[in-house]
Order: C-alpha cells, then sequence, then structure tokens
C-alpha cells in the first residue's frame, strides 16, 4: 500500500492552467494580428482614395456654395481612423466671405475645423452622404443692413446642378467654441453669444423629424436698441423640436432654457406662412426667486431700484403670439406674482414685510386695438405692525392712465 502511495504522489494529474494560458496566447495573438491588418488596410484604402475623396466633396461644394471660401489645399485632411466608424473629411483655417453682389466683402465666417462624416461602404460605391458635421473655434458674423440686406445666403437655393452622389443625410451636429454675432441696422439688435459646447441630433434631411437641441452657452450681449438684456450671463438649453419642412412649421416639445440660476420651461410652434415667422409660444419660469430675476435688470432700469433689496418667491407664465418681423412685434402676455417676500428700501430702512401680490401684463397690439396694461390685483403687505393692501392699473404705456 505505501508503494501505491508512493507512485500515486510521483505521477499526479497535470493542471488545467497551462492549458488554458496557451488560448489565451493564440486569443491575443489573433486579436493583434486582425487589428494590425484593419490599420494596415485602412491606411492603403486612406492613401488610395485620398485624393478622389478631397476632389470630389470640393467640387461638390463649389456647385452649392454662394460665396468665395478660402482655403488652403493642405488644410484638407482625409482619414479613415479619426472619427471612426465614420470616414471623415475637415477643412482647417478656412474662411468665407459675405455672400453680397458688392465688390468690397467682408468676412462672413471663419472656422478652424469643420469635418464633414460618412460611412466607410461610402467610400467604395461613391455616395457620399454626410450623416455628420463637427464646428470647432467658428466665428460666425451675420449683418442686415438698413434696407434689410443680409450677409448670409452663402447656399445657393437651387440644387439642380448637384449630383445625387453627394448629399447631406444629416443625423448629428456637434459644436465648440462656436461664436455667433447678430447685427441688424434695420430693428437695431446687436447679438454676441458664444456656444461652449452644442449638440443638434434628427433625420435632419426627412420631411418631419424630432430635432434634439443641447448646449451650454455664454450671452456677450442681447441688445435691442440702447437697451441690454443680457450681459455676461451663463445660458443652457435642451430643446425638443418636432419639425415639419412641408408646412415650414417648428412644434416646441418639452424644453427648458437656464439663464444663470433661473429656469425656463417652453412649448408652442412657430410657423412661416409667409416670409415672416409667426410665434405661438409660451414660457413657464421655474423655481424662481426674487433676487436672481432682479440680476437679469437691464442696467439702465437697475438705477431705479438700487436703493431697494428684495427676497422671496417669484413666478411667472407669458405667452407669445404673433408674426416676428422688422416692422412688427409679437403681442406678449403674462402673468405673475410675489409670495412671502420682504422688500426694503434701503437708504431709510423701510421695510415690507409678507408681501404678496398677482399682476397681469400686455404689450398691446401694434394698431392700438388692445393698449398696453399693466395690473396688480390685489397687493398685500405689512409695515412694521401695520397691513396694507391695494389695487394698480397701468393702461397704455406711451400715454399712461393710472389708477
Amino acid at each position: 500500500m505505501n508503494k501505491e502511495h508512493i507512485t500515486d504522489s510521483v505521477n499526479p494529474t497535470p493542471p488545467s492552467f497551462p492549458k488554458f494560458l496557451r488560448k489565451l496566447r493564440r486569443w491575443i495573438i489573433y486579436f493583434f494580428t486582425t487589428l494590425v491588418v484593419l490599420i494596415a488596410t485602412g491606411l492603403i484604402i486612406g492613401r488610395i482614395y485620398e485624393d478622389e475623396v478631397k476632389q470630389y466633396v470640393i467640387s461638390e461644394l463649389n456647385k452649392q456654395l454662394n460665396t468665395q471660401v478660402i482655403l488652403d489645399t493642405k488644410d484638407i485632411d482625409f482619414s479613415i481612423f479619426r472619427n471612426f466608424p465614420y470616414a471623415s473629411i475637415d477643412f482647417k483655417n478656412l474662411k468665407a466671405l459675405d455672400a453680397v453682389v458688392d465688390n468690397k466683402k467682408d468676412t462672413l465666417f471663419k472656422a478652424g475645423r469643420i469635418s464633414f462624416q460618412f460611412n466607410l461602404p461610402d467610400i467604395f460605391r461613391k455616395n457620399y452622404h454626410i450623416k455628420k458635421i463637427e464646428i470647432e473655434n467658428v466665428i460666425v458674423d451675420i449683418r442686415i443692413d438698413k434696407e434689410g440686406k443680409d450677409n448670409y445666403h452663402f447656399w445657393k437655393s437651387s440644387t439642380d446642378t448637384t449630383s445625387a452622389n453627394f448629399e447631406f443625410a444629416l443625423e448629428k451636429i456637434n459644436m465648440s467654441n462656436v461664436q455667433f454675432l447678430y447685427r441688424n441696422s434695420r430693428t437695431f439688435q446687436n447679438t454676441d453669444i458664444l456656444i461652449k459646447k452644442g449638440d443638434l441630433s434628427g433625420q435632419f434631411s426627412s420631411k418631419r423629424y424630432s430635432l434634439k437641441a443641447t448646449g451650454d452657452l455664454f450671452a456677450n450681449k442681447i441688445q435691442t436698441d440702447s437697451i441690454i438684456y443680457l450681459r455676461k450671463k451663463n445660458l443652457s438649453a435642451d430643446i425638443t423640436l418636432d419639425v415639419d419642412n412641408e408646412a415650414d412649421s417648428y412644434k416646441i416639445g418639452p424644453s427648458r432654457i437656464r439663464i444663470e440660476d433661473l429656469a425656463f420651461g417652453l412649448g408652442g410652434e412657430v410657423l412661416h406662412t409667409s416670409s415672416e415667422p409667426i410665434l405661438n409660444i409660451a414660457v413657464q419660469g421655474k423655481d424662481m426667486d426674487i433676487k436672481s430675476i432682479l440680476s437679469l435688470i437691464p442696467e439702465q432700469y437697475k438705477r431705479e431700484i438700487e436703493e431697494y433689496k428684495s427676497t422671496g418667491d417669484f413666478y411667472f407664465n407669458a405667452v407669445i403670439q404673433g408674426e416676428l418681423s422688422a416692422e412688427q412685434s409679437p403681442q406678449i402676455t403674462a402673468d405673475f406674482g410675489m409670495r412671502n417676500a420682504v422688500i426694503q428700501q434701503v437708504k431709510e430702512n423701510i421695510v415690507l414685510d409678507e408681501v404678496n401680490l398677482k399682476g397681469h401684463y400686455t404689450n398691446g397690439t401694434a394698431d392700438m386695438i388692445k393698449p398696453s396694461e399693466l395690473t396688480l390685483l390685489p397687493f398685500s403687505a405689512r409695515i412694521r405692525s401695520e397691513h396694507i393692501q391695494g389695487e394698480l392699473s397701468i393702461i397704455n404705456f406711451r400715454n399712461p392712465s393710472v389708477n
């Protein structure tokens, strides 16, 4: 029995661990071999088709552009891997001039990088359907003169000369560091907004589709006439649109925008029954406080209330309806109120506690059939140990009647 025991101990069953290592080694070799083959194939394909893809895309773009584009050919790159699983053609240091007939033209936009991306099989089929666009480090300068002439219609309205093998079948647009400048000398509007990061997604080439837009922005300035409504404010947006290109309408789904600490809900529709848009938009203030509201008041009006401090809850709902054009503004109606607010006149140290009010505002109509109006009904507060209450009505701001 001892000999049998010794024999068994001298010839143990070989462990299975080395067998596992052999399989693992084969899989590693197979993986890296496949990877090397794919990279080599991609490099060969990129080398063979690079010039052909570049020339074709540039040729088709030139057929559609209605303005002069300044670009060095050395700043055009074609890659299989940079934006995998898409193949891409990148334009760097791109510059486009104003789309105007004048001999003297300024710059419409400058781009650090614009990337057109399409599916890899398109290379072999020679059907370049642009699925995705990435835009980085761009300045767009849109201008409208006193006569209403603009500089931004750089895309030809007719695409009859465009090959069916080249089209924009966009599903996604990514933006990074895009500065948007808008100056309208006719309506005295001046806008300077930086899109720090923004994404648009949807089946853009379809007649009807759902568009999703998100972004983080910074408003350097939003100005009309001499009034600056926003200056140096952080913005964010999360917007859903149901787009109908046949009806030329945009229905706003559950959407949200934020200005600094203030959140607003959006809903409604934008129609184009004529050359100008017609708005029907509802705006709702959410989780608002008076201090944040006061921070948005234009500087021209802050001087009139700088002796006052206020805290408390604020709410409002507004509706914007009507045509938006150089000659006409939409009608705005708003219902708002304060709850349990405190208003202090700093210089005389006069304090109103327990301020509660409900208000209604309308800017009226351009033909004055319905005049502008502001009503506060009712208003109540406590000053020291006394309670006060009242009503206020101001009708027609041009020639005000006060009750």
